[in-house]
């Protein structure tokens, strides 16, 4: 086994602090360690690098010849490790794209909002686009930064947090049909409406909002709103989802603390 392999690192910062302050009481100051564990490193090392390292004098330890010669080299190498394990400073202005899938009632009323808050602090391509069938699959494929949508149970590779509650308000012409907006990955197979009314049924599907509001003169339908409260029929929780292993990115972080407040803030 190589030296290099049995050296521990702790050891030479030891050595460092021993060498910069000639002394092994005030290198145990410095480090916050006791004086008899600086003296057992030192002797250690003495062994391991099969030299004296420092001779007694009567100002100190004065450093040998060859620890005067690595002293410098250990010390920078240590200050390099310490910088490349240090996570690189997060500069958004130097992003080349941002991109977000949000779940599409939410897009009218915090689309805009954010857009503006993000082109505030980067030059980079926005894209913001609606939640589809393949979102998840781009989140973990980093395609896709950061997600909004209901919360609800997702594989382990997904971390969700969230942001608000959300409940569902017919409106309308109340004697007209039942017009169903179908929202990807949430109501294709619900018809959460029934938890208002049970007997409401879907006569009409749609999947397009413009078109949807041309249909409200002479029919009715359920829009997501705010306003939950314990009485509340039907209520849902609306989250921040990434990819698990990217919560802590920088990146995320920013777009994150950037999008929940304008989420947690609506009323509608």
């Amino acid at each position: 086994m190589s030296l290099f392999q049995t050296l521990d690192l702790n050891h030479l910062k030891a050595f460092v602090a021993v060498y910069k302050t000639g002394s092994t009481q005030h290198a145990a100051v410095r480090l916050a360690r006791s004086q008899s564990y600086i003296s057992k490193v030192l002797m250690q090392l003495r062994q391991d690098l099969q030299d004296p390292l420092f001779v007694r004098t009567g100002k100190g330890l004065e450093p040998t010849s060859y620890a005067h010669s690595i002293a410098p080299k250990i010390e920078r190498a240590l200050e390099q490790l310490q910088q490349a394990l240090a996570p690189d400073e997060f500069d958004p202005s130097r992003l080349n794209k941002v991109t977000l899938n949000i779940v599409s009632p939410l897009i009218p009323y915090v689309g805009k909002n954010i857009i503006q808050a993000v082109r505030q602090q980067t030059d980079a391509q926005i894209e913001l686009r609606k939640w589809d069938y393949e979102t998840q699959n781009h989140l973990l494929s980093a395609d896709v930064d950061l997600a909004v949508h209901a919360m609800t149970e997702r594989s382990q590779q997904f971390y969700q947090r969230k942001l608000i509650s959300l409940t569902g308000t017919i409106i309308g012409n109340p004697s007209g049909e039942y017009v169903k907006m179908m929202i990807n990955d949430f109501n294709e197979h619900q018809n959460w409406f029934q938890q208002i009314d049970p007997s409401l049924h879907p006569g009409i599907v749609v999947d397009n909002y413009a078109l949807l509001d041309q249909l409200m003169d002479q029919h009715k339908t359920c829009v997501v709103s705010t306003g939950v409260t314990e009485d509340t029929k039907v209520a849902f929780d609306v989250a921040i989802i990434c990819k698990a292993s990217r919560r802590h990115e920088p990146k995320i972080t920013w777009l994150s603390k950037i999008i929940s407040p304008f989420i947690q803030e609506l009323e509608f």
